[in-house]
This record gives C-alpha cells, structure tokens and sequence, in this order.
C-alpha cells in the first residue's frame, strides 16, 4: 500500500467514520455499563414516548420497571407486551448517522439542518417502529422475531441511508462556502 492511498479522501472518510464510530460506541457502552441493573436515561425517553403516543391513541399503555434487567416492560392492559432494553433507542442507529454526518466533511450552509432533522427522522422512525413492534406482538406474536431482527431493523437502517442520499446529493447541489 503506498503512502499517497492514506492522504486520499476516501481514505480519510473511512477512517474519521471508523474513529467517530468506535469512539461513540466506546462511550456509550462504559454510560451502559456504569447503570447496572438500572435502564439508561435513552431508554426510559423512548419508552415514554411510546406509552404516550399509544394513549394518546386510547390505549392502556404504561411501563414498568423490570425487576430483573435494566429494561423498561412496556405493558398494554397490564400485559407486558415489550420489554425495551438499550438497543431499543435508536442510540446506536444515531451513532452510525452523526458518525456519517462527522466524516462527510464539507461546508454545505444547510449542514446543521441535515444533522438536526436526520437524528430527529431516525429517532421519530425509531418510535414508529415500537409501536408497530406493539402491533406484531398483539398480533402476529409467532413472527414478532423475525420482524425485530430482520424487518424493523432493514426499515430503520433504511431510513439511515436515505438521510445520507438526500444529504450527499443535496450537499453537492449548494456551492462550497468559503
């Protein structure tokens, strides 16, 4: 491998996205492991945020805190429905978009406005995905796995990679700031 490979931008993107990445996850994984057996502050607001808006559809919605796992239990009618642990807050899926965003490099003025309104995308995707996730438990419970681990996390990672499209072809609209 030739030195003048490491000085190029593609080079220089993978390794900044790598970095910010590791980094990121680094951080949040001594945060996770700091908590024990309690459920981190990104998991009780999600977990909010879908027993709200469920009533807010006249559902009995509440949440409970396990007693046995740093999750919150996502009840419907005082049945445990889903049990919402820390890869359910979409902390991970925002680590992946930001680390993008980071080695993207360029001075598009409306940059920030991508940053903003894509985490607030992924994160609003992210909660339609609980609820939906709600909908397949009550309802499809023989296929709630395969549509957690396959499904839901192709739709939300979707969402991810359209963010990143509009940004890039958007960014390459805007003239360079100087």
């Amino acid at each position: 491998m030739s030195f003048s490979l490491l000085r190029t931008p593609a080079f220089r993107f993978v390794l900044t996205f790598l970095l910010s990445y590791v980094m990121a996850n680094v951080v949040y994984g001594v945060y996770i492991e700091a908590l024990g057996n309690e459920p981190d502050w990104f998991t009780t607001v999600v977990s909010q945020l879908t027993v709200v808006s469920l009533q807010s559809a006249g559902i009995n919605a509440a949440l409970a805190v396990n007693p046995h796992a740093p999750t919150w239990l996502l009840q419907i009618d005082n049945h445990t429905i889903l049990s919402v642990y820390e890869g359910c807050n979409a902390v991970n899926v925002l680590i992946v978009l930001n680390a993008f965003f980071l080695a993207y490099t360029n001075t598009h003025p409306a940059r920030w406005k991508w940053v903003v309104a894509g985490n607030v995308l992924v994160y609003g995707a992210n909660i339609v995905r609980l609820l939906l996730l709600c909908w397949v438990a009550i309802h499809f419970k023989s296929y709630f796995y395969y549509v957690h681990k396959y499904a839901f996390t192709a739709a939300i990672y979707a969402v991810v990679f359209l963010v990143w499209f509009f940004w890039i072809r958007q960014s390459r609209k805007a003239p360079e700031a100087s």
